[in-house]
């Protein structure tokens, strides 16, 4: 669920200034990035977060998500995908280039925050398919539906040992309201809108692994 920027007011105030489309909003998707230091953004954040709630218990009272999952604020993980062992996966030429392309678009922007607006510039620049979703765990669908990548099962302990082009997604969770995105480079390093080693959050999470 997204919330535009001009909708929200405080107490009697009207934002007066819309906020910018790769700023307030996406900087809130990345882990590292205090929200502390915008609080206009922090009212847009428990805002969103309590009708995300809001919304994810009325579709449990129509028979959607089960109780637990409106009540963590958290996805279900549906997926059907298969369990891999990662010994048995070999890197693509494909994911390769992504990776490389990836972590070149990460230096070029190395901010915080923008985790979404990295991944989506680098697939881009590779020529793929783009939906500028409002938050990084929107982008799970997108993926489950590209034919370049294939969704698999794998332990968190094994997300370091990804290879080169493989995409990790996070859910949302408690402090983590946009959930988080990127793309394995194949050293136990994380490309995004900044390169870092792999994080491992506490919350579900979704691999792709590139064709």
């Amino acid at each position: 669920m997204f919330i535009s920027a001009l909708s929200i007011t405080t107490d009697s105030t009207p934002l007066a200034t819309p906020l910018p489309a790769f700023g307030a909003a996406q900087r809130l998707q990345d882990p590292s990035f205090s929200a502390q230091s915008l609080p206009v953004l922090s009212t847009m954040q428990q805002m969103q977060t309590l009708l995300g709630e809001m919304y994810l218990m009325l579709k449990t009272l129509m028979g959607g998500n089960p109780p637990e999952a409106a009540q963590s604020g958290t996805s279900v993980d549906k997926s059907s995908a298969p369990t891999t062992d990662l010994k048995d996966v070999q890197g693509s030429d494909f994911g390769k280039k992504l990776a490389t392309q990836a972590e070149k678009t990460a230096n070029q922007i190395n901010t915080p925050g923008l985790c979404l607006k990295g991944v989506n510039d680098a697939m881009q620049a590779m020529g793929l398919p783009v939906h500028r979703e409002a938050a990084a765990w929107m982008a799970v669908d997108d993926f489950q539906k590209n034919p370049r990548f294939r969704e698999v099962k794998v332990s968190k302990s094994q997300l370091k040992s990804l290879p080169a082009g493989a995409v990790v997604i996070w859910d949302k969770g408690s402090g983590l309201p946009y959930g988080h995105i990127s793309v394995a480079l194949g050293d136990g390093r994380e490309a995004s809108s900044k390169v870092r080693n792999q994080l491992l959050l506490n919350t579900n999470f979704h691999v792709f692994l590139p064709k």
